[in-house]
């Protein structure tokens, strides 16, 4: 009779604590994320100061010094800046890409929020052809990495992943990083287009054009 009632409160107990086991196990995956992004826009910084100040671009084509002969995201070209070749490669592997854990959001893994669970990459980039340092008057406000699904940024209404809590993660031009929630009127198309082609984003762009924030991969 005492086995039964030992067992009995140690299953109520897991019942109990689960909620909080998921919790934890929810930020610490924002957490790596949100590192992740920084670790990323160092690598991002590296590849400016090899390129006259200039980004990567948003995609490359099979003809780029460094596609290694297939169509990428221009994210995986800061492979070389914080990792090592395998044969002498960053991005292809022979067969298929090369899947690299830094550009994988561990919370995607948890709620499905990619367009590519196999490979990632789970961070978005959105590059205009200027030197970065020179050409931006806020720093501070332009973003540079964030959560998104990948090939998806170049539609007419895209998306980004709600993640983390209801919110994205964003690393801005200067290295500071954010958690920026589905209300906050940033999220909001017209507002990021032009915080990331013009000197400085405009406050009347602020909540305009088409909510990005999604807890639905597109189709």
């Amino acid at each position: 009779m005492e086995l039964v009632a030992a067992m009995v409160i140690l299953a109520l107990l897991v019942f109990l604590l689960q909620p909080v086991y998921r919790q934890v196990q929810l930020k610490g995956a924002a957490t790596v994320c949100l590192s992740q992004l920084k670790q990323l826009a160092l690598a991002h910084r590296l590849y400016e100061n090899d390129h006259s100040g200039k980004p990567p671009p948003n995609f490359v084509n099979s003809s780029h010094p460094y596609s290694e002969g297939h169509q990428t995201p221009g994210i995986r070209l800061l492979r070389r800046y914080y990792r090592s070749p395998v044969n002498g490669n960053y991005i292809w592997n022979g067969n298929d890409f090369m899947r690299e854990s830094l550009e994988i959001c561990p919370s995607s893994r948890t709620n499905q929020l990619s367009s590519n669970l196999k490979n990632g990459p789970d961070y978005e980039l959105s590059s205009i052809d200027v030197h970065y340092a020179v050409y931006y008057d806020e720093p501070a406000q332009r973003p540079l990495l964030w959560d998104g699904f990948t090939g998806y940024w170049a539609s007419s209404k895209p998306k980004v992943p709600l993640r983390h809590a209801g919110g994205i993660h964003c690393v801005f031009l200067d290295g500071h990083a954010e958690n920026i929630k589905m209300d906050d009127s940033r999220l909001f198309h017209r507002w990021w287009h032009y915080a990331i082609n013009d000197r400085k984003p405009d406050s009347k762009w602020l909540g305009d054009g088409n909510a990005m924030g999604s807890n639905q991969v597109p189709e």
